[in-house]
């Protein structure tokens, strides 16, 4: 028993001991620097945060120094006030290194030693600067230059710089493949684009087709460390956001690619982009994007293909796909009957106009506040051309008493003005009405021609809508 007791002591300070050395510690010396404290920022997708601090000591070196073990990742060192930074690569055998730059020049005069990850990471960035000090004069002759062929010339002079990095990338990628750097540079790493035939147009859309299609041939969707780094989240937002059109089924196919790819790779990096899709497109800046959240949570959540999400999230996933489904555009507008300040039950259909504009409103909304008189100002150009305004104040109960008096107020008199305040109508839940204004336009047969639009664009979108509908009469 006695030995044991020894032996299970001495285990524990043997444990103390090598978690003690398996600690992280960065020393950073920074030359033309004045300020006394500095601090260590880690990555998690597209979002930083503050892990360290580190006072200047004795010697005027900064340490970051600390028991435990940093997730690997992308960090960086963060020099107020200006909040310049300097990146470093973390590993889990890589967790102690020398930083060492000049405040007044910290892109090209930063070293890192001590660290083998970043001694990689390092040269390969000293490689590209040397090459962007190449490129950056080019590229600025090149916009002053007028002559054709001179251009010509100092363009293939730039393609010729971007190859030898493209070069170096691929380089430095096949002598470390197991290197986090190697996964870094495979998110920049473009395919090459082969030589297609054609007229210019059809070159060009091949070529962008091609590289939408291999975008993602050099990423490395297993690796978790690139969703502790900003790298991986800005190529898929580039994707998204740059490579694709706007329209909703685009986005979908989009969304399905890096899906695919990202379920093929580690777990966490495949929740993480079903996840923030899901929340990126429940309020999509783009009208009509709303489609993609139907998509996924149909194809995806529905489907079990996200494990994590209990019954209860599952559920009002499901519920919002339901509602959102029911009004898009193209779509029948649901038919609600709200009541005029005489409790007369009117019915959105019933409304006879070329376009209605369905405005959902209440009196407390500063939004709304503003767009009612743009909205007024609509209706009195708009109103000899066939436009009607059903304006539904969202106040139920006691309070809807107030809609009124808002009315008059506001001089809302020329609208339809209806409210439900017993919600029999349940427009609420139909319109999924969480937020106020909420603005759709229905056409002569109520189907929701545009919807998630402001105050000010609706006079631009009427008129589209009314030549449209001119030009299509003449050609009928």
């Amino acid at each position: 028993m006695q030995r044991l007791i020894i032996f299970c002591f001495f285990s524990l300070v043997l444990s103390i001991a090598s978690i003690a050395q398996r600690g992280y510690e960065i020393e950073v010396s920074i030359d033309n620097y004045s300020e006394k404290q500095i601090y260590l920022g880690g990555y998690y997708a597209e979002k930083a945060y503050y892990k360290d601090t580190a006072q200047v000591n004795e010697k005027g070196l900064f340490v970051f120094k600390k028991n435990a073990i940093l997730q690997s990742g992308v960090y960086t060192i963060i020099l107020p006030p200006k909040n310049k930074s300097i990146l470093v690569l973390i590993t889990q055998g890589d967790q102690k290194m020398k930083v060492q730059t000049d405040h007044k020049d910290i892109m090209n005069l930063t070293k890192v030693t001590g660290s083998p990850e970043n001694k990689i990471y390092y040269d390969y960035l000293d490689f590209l600067h040397k090459k962007k000090k190449q490129i950056d004069p080019l590229q600025a002759a090149l916009k002053e230059e007028k002559d054709e062929k001179e251009k010509e010339k100092l363009e293939q002079k730039i393609e010729k710089l971007v190859a030898l990095i493209k070069a170096e990338q691929t380089k430095t990628i096949e002598k470390n493949p197991d290197s986090f750097t190697a996964s870094i540079l495979g998110t920049e790493l473009e395919p090459d684009i082969p030589d297609f035939d054609g007229t210019k147009d059809e070159i060009k859309k091949q070529s962008i087709a091609f590289r939408r299609k291999h975008f993602f041939d050099n990423i490395n969707m297993n690796d978790i460390r690139l969703l502790r780094s900003p790298f991986l989240p800005k190529r898929v937002n580039f994707f998204i956001d740059k490579l694709t059109l706007r329209y909703p089924d685009s986005v979908i196919q989009s969304v399905d690619l890096i899906l695919e790819k990202a379920e093929a790779g580690h777990p966490d990096v495949y929740k993480h982009f079903l996840s923030s899709f899901l929340n990126k497109y429940l309020k999509p800046k783009i009208v009509g994007q709303d489609k993609v959240y139907i998509h996924i949570a149909d194809k995806y959540y529905a489907k079990g293909k996200a494990p994590w999400a209990d019954e209860a999230t599952l559920k009002r996933i499901a519920d919002k796909s339901r509602k959102l489904k029911a009004i898009q555009i193209g779509k029948k507008a649901p038919n609600i009957g709200m009541f005029t300040k005489d409790s007369i039950q009117t019915f959105l259909h019933d409304v006879e106009a070329d376009f209605t504009v369905l405005f959902f409103w209440r009196p407390d909304c500063g939004h709304c506040k503003k767009a009612t008189p743009i909205i007024l100002d609509i209706y009195e150009k708009f109103k000899d051309k066939g436009v009607h305004v059903y304006a539904a104040c969202t106040y139920m109960g006691d309070k809807e008493k107030k809609c009124w008096k808002s009315i008059e107020d506001k001089k809302m008199e020329p609208f339809i003005n209806v409210s439900d305040p017993k919600h029999i109508s349940s427009f609420y839940h139909l319109y999924d009405v969480t937020s106020t204004p909420r603005i759709f336009i229905l056409d002569e047969d109520k189907t929701i021609v545009m919807k998630q639009i402001g105050a000010p664009q609706l006079e631009d979108i009427l008129n589209r809508l009314i030549r449209e509908k001119e030009l299509k009469k003449q050609n009928d």
